[in-house]
């Protein structure tokens, strides 16, 4: 039988309602890195759930994709004139963080100013920081005693090349070439000159 909302049940609703319009974090997927402007578009990982009548004037639940996020800075470790750079690349996983204000003006401009709008917690307004993985895309071979930079092959996910830093040793793995190149004198010249001197 139907009964009257309470004062609660309404303040509850209240807040839920509140709480569904706000965007915090998101787990997405890359559908596409710009190495210029270093952004992202985004897809959600996850449906939103909305409820609609049926014909027989019940609400059920409809699941709808996110909108496709766009132009969203990818998050590039780094400080002053030094980055580590990755190859980031149409479905890598990542962790979408929204702002809680609009981010267009600083973005473009890198200044401090005014708002370009008044909208918060909003889809558009999101920064992405990849590197997040699922159980599925999980590292093989961690190390957790080393600081360890590696790539594998996408297919086999087999380690190609490594390099390795652990207790003042340095260790470098490389399955196929290395190449180095130096400006001021050839490396494999050097190295020619010392087999040849031994």
């Amino acid at each position: 039988t139907p009964c009257t909302p309470t004062m609660k049940d309404l303040l509850d609703l209240h807040k839920k309602d509140i709480m569904l319009s706000l965007n915090c974090h998101a787990v997405g997927t890359i559908q596409r890195f710009d190495p210029v402007n270093q952004t992202c578009e985004v897809s959600i990982n996850y449906k939103k759930t909305y409820f609609q009548t049926n014909t027989l004037g019940e609400y059920v639940q409809v699941l709808k994709d996110y909108p496709l996020l766009v132009d969203c800075p990818a998050i590039i470790l780094g400080g002053g004139t030094s980055s580590l750079r990755f190859p980031i690349a149409k479905g890598d996983e990542c962790l979408v963080l929204f702002n809680d204000r609009a981010i267009d003006n600083w973005f473009q401009s890198g200044l401090v100013g005014a708002l370009s709008s008044s909208r918060l917690h909003s889809l558009s307004d999101g920064i992405v920081l990849i590197g997040l993985r699922s159980e599925k895309s999980a590292l093989l071979g961690y190390d957790s005693t080393a600081t360890e930079l590696g790539s594998n092959t996408v297919k086999l996910r087999i380690e190609a090349a490594k390099v390795s830093l652990l207790k003042g040793t340095t260790e470098i793995t490389v399955a196929n070439k290395i190449k180095a190149q130096n400006a001021a004198e050839n490396l494999n010249t050097l190295l020619q000159d010392l087999i040849t001197e031994i």
